[in-house]
């Protein structure tokens, strides 16, 4: 242990494993966890399959790619089986295309196809089709609701999208920031572009890919290497002081002092940070949590439409569940034995025992699905399991984190508009080169006032 770190970053999710790594080989780095580290990354071993009870997949970007190659894992990334899937209305099955659940439509065979089904009315499927000659542009910050009733018009939001944000988001879209979940549409509607224009020319789309043997291999490998090189301190972080120049972390007994702090945990369970704790409670007025129970399955028989499609997404208001995914069908993360795994989301806005999951699920089943009951069930409650940005938020907290900047407190993880592994991964990689820069100029600074 150090008398005094660098950096001291509190919170040992991927935001926070992947900050030390980036920090580890240039700095003294102590990662503070209390609850366990990999935060919502659990991957689960259930009759020898391996399933995820947090986070299924993550979208591929440059900076993933390149961590997941660092970490000696590319020979273990798994592409999905198929990316279709479907809403279900009205305990009725409707196909989805690819890519219209990120709001952005191919014309296809596959979107004529969901129309003939229903999914959508025809006055949606005109706005549809005029987006790229609709005259429409947005000037700043807008809800999902607002920014996609504008787009494809209020038939396709109540219809279809609606269930995208219960099933993917677990949040209100009259609340939910354009700007944080959709920030590509959003720039091409303030740039008065189409996104069909946009995605014809290979300028939008993303790609999901998993990890054999569960994503918790990428937890480990990170921790693995962060081990070797810095310290991890299982304990909770309640307080933070400030005392000269440099900041203590406690929990009724000394933790750790370092010069620099990283907040890298949602702020409903940030530490007590004195001289900072106002302006890190107004950050907390942008960012709302949802709740979410994860239930995974095993069925002796195999499920309607499980070879059709991976998943389906449904209105949580009337089923209780959310959405669900059709899990060998999506991904071959472990091998097969004749089992047929469901896992099945429940949003809830307060508390929710085990009993009260199980129950909803069952009533699912029962009137959507038609199918008996499992062979076996797994429950996962996640309280607070997924940030929620509200509209603004993106301007507010880059004013709130540009402030804590300056006194050497860096905000990171579910503070700074992460709604995904990716987002995480991206944005402590970017966190990282701003602490560089902050500690590296500090010790410029120290060296000059010597000489």
């Amino acid at each position: 242990m150090h008398d005094v770190y660098d950096v001291i970053i509190i919170g040992g999710g991927v935001s926070g494993l992947t900050l030390a790594y980036a920090l580890k080989d240039d700095f003294d780095v102590c990662l503070v966890e209390g609850n366990g580290i990999g935060g919502k990354i659990l991957t689960a071993n259930i009759y020898g399959r391996n399933v995820e009870l947090g986070p299924e997949e993550i979208i591929r970007t440059k900076q993933v790619e390149e961590l997941v190659k660092d970490l000696g894992l590319a020979d273990r990334i798994v592409e999905p089986r198929t990316t279709s899937f479907s809403v279900i209305r009205d305990g009725k099955f409707f196909f989805v295309p690819p890519g219209v659940a990120g709001g952005v439509f191919r014309p296809s065979l596959q979107l004529l196809r969901s129309v003939l089904d229903g999914l959508f009315d025809l006055s949606t499927l005109i706005s549809i089709l005029r987006e790229p000659f609709k005259d429409l542009t947005v000037s700043q910050d807008v809800s999902v609701k607002e920014l996609f009733a504008a787009i494809y018009g209020e038939g396709f939001v109540k219809d279809f999208f609606e269930a995208v944000a219960g099933g993917i988001y677990a949040g209100d879209l009259s609340e939910m920031s354009s700007e944080v979940y959709f920030p590509y549409i959003l720039q091409i509607k303030k740039n008065g572009g189409s996104v069909l224009r946009n995605l014809l020319k290979k300028k939008l789309g993303f790609e999901l890919f998993s990890v054999y043997g569960g994503i918790n291999l990428l937890v480990s490998r990170l921790r693995e290497r962060i081990s070797a090189r810095a310290d991890i301190v299982y304990a909770y972080a309640r307080n933070v002081e400030a005392e000269h120049e440099s900041y203590i972390i406690s929990n009724g007994g000394r933790i750790c002092r370092g010069r620099t702090l990283a907040l890298m945990v949602p702020p409903y369970q940030a530490p007590f940070v004195q001289g900072y704790h106002d302006e890190l409670m107004r950050a907390r007025n942008y960012i709302k949590s949802s709740n979410v129970a994860v239930v995974v399955e095993m069925y002796p028989e195999m499920p309607p439409h499980y070879r059709e499609i991976s998943g389906a997404l449904t209105f949580p208001q009337v089923y209780g569940v959310s959405g669900l995914t059709y899990y060998d069908t999506k991904w071959s993360i472990s091998s097969s034995d004749g089992l047929y795994t469901v896992k099945y989301f429940v949003p809830f806005s307060s508390s929710l025992d085990e009993d009260a999951v199980l129950k909803r699920v069952g009533m699912f089943r029962d009137k959507v699905l038609g199918i008996r009951r499992p062979l076996h069930s797994v429950v996962k409650i996640w309280m607070e399991a997924m940030p929620s940005y509200a509209v603004g938020s993106r301007m507010a907290l880059d004013e709130i984190g540009k402030n804590a900047m300056r006194r050497g407190i860096f905000l990171g993880g579910p503070w700074m508009l992460s709604t995904g592994i990716a987002s995480s991964i991206g944005n402590a990689i970017k966190l990282s080169s701003s602490i560089k820069r902050y500690l590296n100029k500090s010790s410029a600074d120290q060296d000059a006032g010597r000489i």
